[in-house]
């Protein structure tokens, strides 16, 4: 049985490598929990976590050999995605809707006018402020992009109505707006006019969107190491589907962008691509007969290939811990030999054997794995067979009595980290537990008071008068004090 369990929060003075994992050592000696039982290791990308030498998991790797280090896959997701965007269209699109969403959002004035927009132009839209992206969390960069789009007519609409008040009576015209704010809409309306900015949006988006189910899925409380690998090659091959049928793909976002263009500059308004002159170092120079052509060389296709390429980067076997491709053979989809393949000389793949070889301690009777891998590929083969497509339904599926070894290292599979996400979400419960009034808190009683947030379906049992007496007696002799402590709810 695969279990999840928070144990502590940890205070430390210092967070460098050594500092880190000598309190990760501490904590789990005081609980009680052998170091020789720890199998895997996941931290963000940072030097004093990932170093190679002085990082918190080199030395926790000293002290636990087979607890091997997986960066985390929603940080690499991150890395990948915040790199592609540093190109420099992409760069100054999102800079503009993020000061966009900060000029409303700063001005409760500016706000009001934005929302009579909404009631005139869209009244049905879901959202009624422009959301700012988070520079870490690239998921809020979709949501915002969604919003923006969403609200994009309003917006042009209220932008419009502070440069020109006499031409919107709908909005009122005693508003009486400073310069400064003339000024900024001004500019924001000049950059919704950029075909250059309308294209990348509309690239970001379509591309993006493509990424917004695996991050969910990342975050899932249920993710484990084969079904993640699954999810990105399945965005992989999406994404090369769009990069392989550029032409097409793009054809279709150069549509909409046109749609989404005249719509709010009228039927008359053209993309246009920039100017090419002779010498250009600043910009893209690419000759083009049009200007779809130009943003499908210039953005589309550099866009999407750089991302591919992130994404292949960050998640190749080869910045993956061996033993974790070698589990990855065990899937039944993986298993893909015939029967008739089936012959007493054939071996494990060469990547299942390096893992064997790594848990070989962890294996009841590891002589018997070749044997075992040969009868594993001719259950799954058998005609009629349903193969199942996450690892806990494989592990479940797994006979613990004909696989024996089999069973362990899917086992191993199901317990190695895959993503932080899941102890992050501890800092949600620490900001509701630890709020202003709590500020002196104790860590011990910290701890404790995050303990029991965290696992109500255990404290929820406790329901009877009796169970909850014996619990504070117990409290009370653990803690005797001169007063004697009445169990209220019953004396």
């Amino acid at each position: 049985m695969v279990k999840e369990v928070f144990v502590d929060f940890v205070e430390v003075e210092r967070i460098t490598g050594k500092a880190l994992a000598e309190a990760i050592i501490h904590s789990l000696t005081v609980w009680g929990l052998s170091l020789s039982h720890m199998r895997g290791q996941c931290f963000d990308g940072a030097s004093n976590m990932a170093g190679a030498r002085s990082g918190c998991s080199a030395i926790l790797r000293q002290a636990a050999p087979l607890a091997v280090y997986h960066h985390c896959a929603s940080h690499r997701l991150n890395l990948a995605v915040v790199s592609s965007c540093k190109i420099a269209a992409f760069r100054d699109t999102e800079s503009y809707i993020g000061e966009m969403a900060r000029f409303f959002h700063f001005s409760a004035k500016r706000q009001r006018l934005l929302d009579r927009a909404i009631d005139i132009v869209c009244p049905k839209a879901h959202a009624k402020k422009l959301k700012d992206s988070c520079k870490t969390r690239w998921i809020q960069h979709i949501d915002s992009y969604i919003v923006f789009l969403e609200l994009l007519p309003a917006v042009h609409m209220t932008l419009e109505a502070m440069v020109s008040p006499d031409s919107f009576d709908d909005l009122g015209t005693d508003w009486n707006w400073v310069g400064e704010t003339v000024m900024k809409a001004n500019g924001f309306i000049h950059q919704l006019e950029c075909s250059t900015f309308l294209a990348s949006f509309k690239i970001l988006l379509e591309c993006l969107s493509c990424l917004r189910s695996l991050t969910m899925k990342l975050q899932m409380q249920a993710i484990d190491v084969i079904y993640a690998y699954k999810e990105v090659n399945r965005v992989l091959s999406s994404l090369k589907s769009m990069r392989s049928d550029a032409t097409s793909r793009y054809s279709a976002i150069f549509k909409e962008t046109t749609k989404l263009a005249k719509s709010l500059h009228g039927e008359d308004f053209e993309l246009k691509q920039p100017r090419v002159s002779a010498r250009q170092t600043h910009r893209d120079n690419v000759p083009a007969s049009s200007a779809e052509e130009y943003f499908r060389i210039t953005l589309y296709n550099e866009f999407v290939s750089h991302l591919i390429e992130e994404l292949e980067e960050r998640f190749t076997r080869l910045s993956t811990p061996i033993n974790t491709v070698g589990l990855l053979q065990l899937l039944p989809s993986q298993c893909t030999a015939s029967t008739s393949e089936l012959m007493p000389e054939a071996s494990m793949p060469e990547e299942l054997s390096e893992a064997a070889e790594f848990y070989m301690n962890d294996l009841p009777h590891a002589v018997m794995l070749p044997t075992e891998y040969r009868m594993w590929v001719a259950k799954w083969n058998e005609p009629g067979c349903e193969v199942p497509g996450k690892l806990i339904d494989v592990f479940k599926a797994c006979d613990p009595v004909a696989f024996p070894n089999i069973h362990v290292l899917l086992h191993l599979a199901l317990t190695l980290p895959i993503t932080t996400c899941e102890c992050e979400r501890s800092f949600s419960q620490l900001k509701l537990i630890k709020t202003p009034h709590r500020s002196t808190t104790s860590a011990i009683r910290l701890s404790g008071l995050s303990l029991i947030k965290m696992n109500r379906d255990i404290c929820d049992k406790l329901n009877s008068p009796s169970q909850m007496k014996a619990l504070v007696q117990q409290f009370y002799q653990l803690h005797p004090r001169r007063m004697k402590l009445p169990f209220m709810l019953v004396d």
